[in-house]
């Protein structure tokens, strides 16, 4: 059995919506609890967020992807926010700098992943996809909400500007720019 990181970030984020907009106080626990494995099991300081852990082997696998560690960002931050318990604020901290250190380009928007040395064929090619981007630019609004830091702002900024031209024709990831643009223009 596998525990994915992005889709199991999501239903994360589910669950803590419940709690904030339904008053499900019994969700809280359960979001918490998984939350806390994920960041337990497919975490490290060194290598970012793992894709996967596979529970048979007892192993996180596959490290260094943008989607990844932009979805536990921004789940963090939605735990810091049901909670402040500044652990899940330090832990987002941590994951925001591992991917302005290992992903971010010269132009301010993020690979799609780490480069490898054993990457062959079009794991070579290096991407900045819009929905990752996105959810990163999101992550980092809801950071600039926490910290009032303004780089956290400019970042998002950046890859909200990057994509403002290209975001047209993109389907359903044009609906994901559409709601990091509209968390970037709340902050006022």
């Amino acid at each position: 059995k596998n525990v994915y990181t992005d889709w199991s970030c999501s239903a994360i984020n589910a669950f803590i919506d419940a709690v904030i907009i339904l008053k499900n106080k019994d969700c809280a626990e359960l979001a918490l609890r998984a939350l806390n494995l994920l960041a337990e099991k497919c975490y490290t300081e060194s290598s970012g967020v793992f894709h996967y852990y596979d529970e048979g082997a007892q192993d996180a696998r596959i490290f260094g992807l943008l989607g990844d560690n932009a979805a536990l960002m921004t789940c963090l931050l939605h735990a810091y926010r049901l909670t402040e318990d500044e652990k899940y604020l330090r832990r987002a901290e941590d994951t925001a700098m591992f991917m302005l250190d290992n992903l971010m380009d010269e132009d301010g928007v993020f690979f799609d992943k780490i480069s490898k040395t054993e990457d062959v064929g079009y794991l070579k090619q290096k991407r900045k996809p819009l929905a990752e981007n996105s959810i990163a630019a999101f992550a980092f609004c809801l950071m600039f909400e926490k910290t009032s830091n303004l780089k956290h702002k400019v970042i998002a900024r950046k890859i909200l500007a990057h994509f403002a031209d290209s975001f047209r024709g993109s389907g359903p990831h044009a609906a994901i720019y559409g709601l990091a643009v509209e968390k970037f223009l709340s902050l006022g």
